[in-house]
């Protein structure tokens, strides 16, 4: 395996250690199935997934099956990897890859093709299915693109197309079967092609005529097609009250709480929508007993609503007083929601959240006029997007983020400057230190929505609406970031390709490509070579598609029929809407049956009865909002569009032709971007300019941009004071000693919260957990002298706080000593004068006592050399270190602090002092000495 000094040199090794909080490790001589959930992509975006978790839940209920967890290592770990001849393995029980019973993966976006290869060569398992043996483990694909999976399909044995919670489980008893009769793989997958939602593809021939896809053809007369699995409703459907807390900081840093699943609003570009049909709500009950069950076992500090529009859910007003009463009365616990639909944050909503801690409010008009609005069937208007914005500028809100789409059928370039001017509309509408920002993507038309037949725009036609944009934005003070056009070009083709990408998805990988959901990571050269070879021309997978001609993807069932998604692409461009099923009529899309499977949905009235909520505040905001509606839509009909120009004269809705115009003369425009903003002084913006883009992961949320300038208390919570500040001392050890400072800090503050510790919070926007540490440990050092100061707003008795918390800690930090220190002590910071270290020479080092003393020789003489923007800094270890000796194989020695100078790392020192390679030493604090 893999020792301390290797782990040392690869980025971020708590990744690859496992024993997270709330992870399952089982007895392997007591369980008959083997399960690894493999993600294929990094760990930080994996651990972010709300699916993964389910089905870690869902199968390791089962006291005779475990499931484990991998995911593709960063590129410093798979060399390492390589190097030592080791497989890649999995986190719970370091079993290699290719020894479980089943890999599944989970297939979030189309750009995972080459991390499925990359975990698959890890393991040392063949690519394509029709090579593995019959011992290999079966591979196996779940998620959205297990919809339409074509392009990687040869490299699968089976997927499972749907929901999983009960499939999974259906699926693991079949395999059973099959392996307790000996059955050969072969038939063992003939049996799971009987298992609803399971589709194999070598039981699916495709077939062409003239360079063109013309169906498949299935092998067995019983097996025609695949219809997905379905959970008819979520009440008393599994959910993880014990989600793993990952040992890093994920994508989503968070407690994800699935609130519905599927949404019936029918935008005609949204695949998520129409696969998830229909809307199932989880019952509120249910929902608040899954959030504090889970937050009492991890500690989470904010808590996500999750589903594809939450403030849709139909008991969300109540749902949010109840977590607001219990959790947000005192700082503790933000709640954040996903992209929101505009005409859903009605005031009565908007006023609930008012006073829990925010984090901003994500919008989604994604087209910039009416018209091409109707085109999708977004739903909403200009009146309602101002009117939104309005009332959440006057509630308090500092940044509005407005997610826009490029690439709709029939777009013009003035749809395209429609962005602009809706955007500038939102943005007068600012107060100080408020401002909006827009993103913009490029529309991937997808399987399964009514878009599948439409064109997608090319990678030059991309950058020039880009362009358009920039130009309009570029000096104004909106905020602008969109995507990478060859990016968007690629999912394009991987979402509606067939079988003859799979040779090209290998090419690909073996000439590089990793991580090409990671924009910064994709190689085009690569790619177009790969696509060369093979004589494919990639821009054939873009093309508009004949409305009679066969999908690759036509054998498989969402349960809602071709026929319907026709009639809405007819509609689309003829700019028709199409009503939803939960405000007006039926669209008889099919996803329903009426019987077991139809909207769930969990009325608010009834909710208030059943948690007893007497007279709401967001009651008479509903009336009022009703009333006026009522109001207008008369005063609408009797003065038709006089109205609308009344109000826009009287302020409420800015005119077009109030706003300034720009020079739309189009700049040299950088195709490497990925997002960017202009440097402005009254923003603290982390984008530069195109010249100098920077790079980032597509599904990665980027963290809010705060306005520059003092804070205040804009929840307008009374303040608690600070009563108590107890200084913990604490070991580090185990894996914990490769977890970051940042990691360590979250791992602090949940264990307060987890042990119900009243911590004490600073004011501001944004409250922070007032915990201050001590000097930074470096990463891979154990210690047993660490110290925090943890702030209290009631009192506590020291020894009953660290009874708590290493009730709470993970294993590997456990306290050892508390006392009250007085609330003025200074910070620990400041008060240490030096920290002692044993080095120990590692047992796979070569090197001897011998060696050492003859490479110790003169150290005092010695500097240790920083290099800083370029500049050089020197660091003399005479003055750095005393109290020097040396045993054996190991080296004692002090690294002095006086709180001016530059303190020097243990690593540092004691490579500086032996002139050796420091990750040979395994390296111990053992001491810290305070003024």
């Amino acid at each position: 395996m893999i020792n301390e000094s290797e782990l040392k040199k690869v980025n971020k090794p708590a990744q690859y250690l496992g024993g997270e909080i709330n992870s399952v490790v089982k007895d392997p001589r007591e369980v008959d199935f083997r399960f690894c959930l493999t993600f294929p992509d990094t760990y930080e975006v994996g651990m972010s997934h709300v699916g993964m978790q389910i089905l870690y839940d869902v199968i390791n209920r089962d006291p005779k099956a475990w499931a484990e967890r991998a995911f593709v290592p960063l590129k410093d770990m798979e060399e390492l990897l390589r190097t030592k001849g080791l497989p890649l393995y999995s986190l719970e029980s370091k079993t290699p890859l290719n020894q479980f019973d089943a890999l599944g993966f989970s297939l979030q976006y189309e750009l995972c093709a080459t991390g499925v290869l990359g975990i698959l060569d890890l393991a040392g398992l063949e690519f394509y299915a029709k090579d593995r043996k019959e011992s290999d483990p079966l591979i196996i694909g779940g998620g959205p693109y297990a919809y339409h999976p074509e392009p990687i399909a040869d490299f699968f044995d089976l997927f499972l197309v749907g929901d999983g919670e009960y499939a999974v489980i259906e699926m693991i008893n079949c395999i059973r079967t099959c392996k307790d009769k000996g059955l050969s793989k072969k038939e063992t997958l003939q049996a799971l092609a009987k298992v609803k939602g399971i589709y194999i593809p070598a039981l699916f021939e495709p077939e062409y005529r003239d360079g063109d896809f013309i169906g498949v053809k299935s092998k067995l007369e019983d097996y025609q097609g695949v219809q997905r699995a379905l959970v008819p409703s979520l009440e008393d459907a599994p959910y993880p009250t014990k989600p793993i807390v990952p040992n890093i900081q994920a994508v989503h840093d968070r407690l994800s709480v699935e609130v519905m699943r599927g949404c019936v609003r029918g935008c005609r570009f949204c695949q998520a929508g129409y696969l998830y049909r229909p809307q199932r709500e989880r019952k509120p009950e249910d929902l608040l007993k899954i959030i504090d069950d889970s937050l009492g076992s991890t500690g989470y500090e904010e808590l996500s609503l999750l589903s594809l529009s939450t403030a849709d859910y139909c008991s969300i007003l109540p749902l949010l007083g109840s977590l607001k009463e219990k959790y947000c009365q005192e700082d503790e616990l933000a709640i954040s929601f996903p992209s929101t639909r505009v005409d859903s944050l009605k005031p009565e909503l908007l006023q609930e959240v008012q006073t829990i801690r925010r984090l901003g409010f994500t919008v989604a008009p994604e087209a910039g006029t009416q018209r091409l609005r109707d085109v999708i069937n977004k739903g909403v208007t200009d009146e309602e997007i101002l009117e939104m914005s309005r009332n959440v500028y006057r509630l308090g809100w500092g940044h509005i983020k407005m997610y826009f789409m490029i690439g709709l059928p029939t777009e013009t370039d003035q749809d395209i400057l429609g962005i602009v001017d809706i955007a500038r509309r939102v943005n007068k509408l600012c107060g100080p230190k408020q401002y909006v920002t827009v993103s913009v993507s490029t529309l991937v038309p997808k399987p399964f929505t009514p878009f599948q037949w439409a064109e997608q725009i090319t990678e030059a036609e991309t950058r020039r609406r880009q362009s358009i944009l920039y130009s309009a934005f570029k000096k104004s003070p909106i905020q602008f970031r969109y995507h990478k056009s060859y990016s968007t070009f690629l999912e394009g083709i991987f979402a509606r390709g067939d079988r003859r990408l799979a040779p090209v998805v290998k090419r690909a990988y073996e000439l590089g490509c990793r991580l090409d959901g990671w924009v910064e990571k994709i190689n085009k050269e690569a790619w177009e070579q790969a696509f060369e070879e093979f004589g494919i021309d990639p821009h054939y997978y873009l093309r508009e598609r004949n409305t009679e001609e066969t999908l690759p993807w036509d054998h498989v069932s969402c349960d809602i029929p071709k026929r319907y998604f026709l009639k809405e692409w007819q509609r689309a461009i003829a700019s028709r809407t199409t009503p939803d099923c939960l405000t007006q009529t039926c669209s008889t899309c099919g996803a329903c049956d009426y019987d077991s499977q139809r909207n769930v949905l969990f009325d608010r009235k009834r909710t208030e009865t059943r948690l007893n909520i007497v007279n709401p505040a967001w009651e008479a905001i509903i009336e009022a909002r009703e009333r006026s509606e009522k109001e207008q839509d008369a005063v609408a009909t009797q003065k038709g569009d006089a109205a609308i120009l009344f109000a826009a004269k009287n302020g409420s809705v800015p005119l077009l032709e109030e706003l300034p115009e720009e020079d739309l003369a189009q700049p040299e425009f950088g195709s490497g971007s990925l997002d960017y903003s202009e440097e402005r002084s009254r923003i603290d913006y982390p984008f530069q300019s195109p010249d100098k883009p920077v790079h980032i992961h597509e599904n990665v949320e980027l963290k809010e941009v705060k306005p520059i300038g003092k804070e205040s208390n804009p929840l307008n919570r009374p303040e608690i004071p600070t009563v108590q500040r107890i200084r913990l001392q604490y070991s580090k050890r185990e894996v914990i000693k490769f977890t970051g400072h940042l990691e360590l800090s979250s791992i602090f503050f949940r264990a307060c919260r987890k042990a119900k510790v009243p911590i004490a919070f600073s004011r501001g926007f944004s409250p922070k957990p007032k915990i201050i540490f001590g000097p930074p440990l470096q990463l891979g050092v154990e210690s047993e002298c660490e110290f925090v100061d943890i702030f209290l707003t009631k009192k506590l008795d020291p020894s009953e706080l660290g009874e708590r918390l290493n009730a709470a800690l993970p294993s590997g930090i456990r306290v050892l000593a508390t006392e009250e220190v007085p609330l003025k002590d200074k910070a620990l910071q400041h008060r240490l004068r030096r920290q002692s270290y044993l080095a120990t020479l590692s047992s796979d080092s070569s090197l001897n006592s011998e060696d050492l003393y003859k490479e110790i020789y003169n150290w005092k003489s010695r500097k240790i050399e920083r290099v800083k923007k370029g500049k050089t800094k020197s660091i003399s270890l005479a003055d750095s270190i005393d109290s020097f000796s040396i045993y054996d194989n190991q080296i004692e020695f002090d690294v002095l602090h006086d709180g001016n100078n530059a303190t020097v790392k243990p690593l540092e020192a004691i490579g500086a002092i032996t002139n050796l390679d420091p990750n040979q030493f395994v390296i111990k604090k053992i001491n810290s000495i305070f003024h």
